[in-house]
């Protein structure tokens, strides 16, 4: 019995099969720190305070740029030298070359201070879609805060489409330095929930406090 022709068949099969199957996801690693004593507002939501963050191993303030596709995970440790109060969370890690792509992921969230784990409050909510970057968000914009020292983010990438809802294959992030955003709402008003569900909808807070305060710095 010539068996050649079935093996020949199984040879070009497996190929076909290996040229068909998709790339291996990839995970990136970032170890954050910020130092509380820099934050900063950006007019006019002065009950947001914004730090710039920084590679806690090499100091070095600009991430290299990195390209992303759908199921991919970036796990980010974000550690500060003083705890945040807060309502709303935004972390911004990185910019997008190409900002009309939008980004969905799905992000689970570890806060801890003083080395103790933190629930948090189950009336929160998370914003995980953006089209300027990678941004992800949490909370509720109301009265219950938390308070936290350090920050672990698992982002899983889901979905990268165009304005057509089209998937796009990858996206490229731009080196640059991230940053994370925390509202407190004391001695201030409340975000109406309302305003909160149509930023999450849109895309994360962080996206759009980051435009404010590029055009603050131009002006």
């Amino acid at each position: 019995m010539n068996l050649r022709p079935h093996f020949s068949a199984a040879c070009g099969l497996a190929a076909f099969l290996a040229l068909c199957a998709p790339a291996s996801a990839n995970t990136f690693t970032f170890d954050l720190a910020g130092d509380t004593t820099t934050a900063y507002s950006v007019p006019p939501v002065l009950q947001y305070k914004w730090i710039d963050l920084h590679d806690a191993t090499s100091g070095s303030t600009t991430l290299p740029g990195i390209t992303l596709h759908a199921g991919d995970t970036v796990q980010t440790t974000v550690t500060l030298n003083h705890s945040m109060p807060f309502s709303i969370l935004d972390f911004f890690l990185q910019a997008a070359n190409d900002d009309s792509v939008t980004l969905t992921s799905d992000t689970t969230y570890t806060f801890s201070l003083g080395g103790a784990v933190v629930t948090e409050p189950g009336t929160w909510l998370h914003a995980n879609s953006t089209d300027a970057g990678l941004a992800v968000g949490t909370g509720s914009g109301g009265p219950d805060l938390l308070s936290a020292d350090k920050i672990i983010m698992n982002i899983a990438i889901t979905s990268l489409t165009d304005k057509f809802g089209n998937t796009v294959a990858s996206l490229e992030l731009a080196p640059g330095q991230p940053y994370i955003g925390f509202f407190n709402p004391v001695a201030s008003a409340p975000i109406p929930p309302t305003l909160w569900l149509m930023t999450t909808a849109l895309g994360g807070l962080g996206i759009f406090a980051r435009r404010r305060r590029k055009a603050a710095e131009a002006a």
